[in-house]
């Protein structure tokens, strides 16, 4: 049928030119993706990082020294290696 012909024609010059359209919608270069946010399942623990059990002990030195050395134990939970660990000495007067 004549129609079956024209309707092939059609098809064809409409995905050929979906094809370019969707070409030139693409960046001419890609970047490096970089993340914006995270988004947990809502069955995830969204708590972060809790110390427990937190015990500093001085080993050496007093307010007269220049240096003192402590030692500091706990738990981090949940379990990770390379936590950084900020300690902040406040004399006390």
């Amino acid at each position: 049928c004549e129609n079956d012909g024209r309707r092939k024609v059609l098809k064809t010059m409409v995905g050929g030119a979906s094809a370019v359209a969707a070409y030139n919608l693409l960046p001419a270069k890609w970047g490096k993706p970089y993340v914006e946010s995270i988004f947990l399942p809502a069955h995830a623990a969204t708590s972060g990082t809790s110390v427990t059990g937190l015990k500093v002990t001085r080993i050496a030195g007093d307010a007269a020294t220049k240096t003192v050395t402590v030692r500091v134990s706990g738990s981090v939970s949940p379990a990770m290696a390379g936590v950084p660990v900020t300690i902040v000495a406040t004399p006390v007067k």
